[in-house]
């Protein structure tokens, strides 16, 4: 579990979105993010967990691992210049739509991408938001899975334009 941490750059998560990505049994899964709390690698939040800043640093990736999942770039725009990117942000962490369930969010000095994963687990998809960009990926286990994605991406960014639609200074 903790590999899934650091590999996705976790800074916050929830325990259902971890269960979902790890297929961990909750018991277990519950036993090991208090050993992981304990030990002051990651948080209980009134959100789910937060990562320590420094998780990376004492647990790296081992050299040569390479993750299963296929990454697929499926939707690529620009995002009008009056957006309210925190509203944006908002509205949508945490939330679950469609046959997309929340994951989690990683931040870096540059941008933030928040996660979520398909019900049953197999896909997925990671909304990049970067300056004024947007960029929206699908992690699938098999191509097989692509038409599963590509739905849930469009899911995601009808979500997106609600949440732009609804700004007051909007501009459709």
């Amino acid at each position: 579990m903790l590999q899934v941490i650091i590999e996705e750059s976790l800074t916050n998560f929830i325990f259902d979105g971890i269960k979902r990505k790890t297929g961990m049994h909750q018991e277990t899964l519950s036993r090991t993010l208090a050993r992981l709390e304990h030990a002051g690698i990651i948080t209980k939040t009134s959100q789910g967990y937060a990562v320590a800043n420094n998780a990376k640093e004492h647990f790296p990736i081992p050299v040569g691992y390479s993750s299963s999942f296929i990454h697929v770039p499926l939707i690529q725009t620009i995002l009008p210049q009056d957006v309210d990117l925190e509203c944006i942000l908002s509205g949508l962490q945490r939330k679950w739509f469609g046959t997309l369930r929340w994951f989690g969010r990683s931040k870096t000095e540059s941008n933030i991408t928040l996660k979520w994963l398909t019900e049953d687990g197999k896909v997925q998809i990671e909304a990049l938001f970067s300056d004024s960009s947007l960029s929206i990926e699908g992690k699938l286990q098999n191509n097989k899975d692509l038409s599963k994605a590509i739905k849930a991406s469009h899911q995601l960014m009808e979500q997106i334009i609600k949440l732009y639609s609804k700004q007051k200074n909007a501009i459709l």
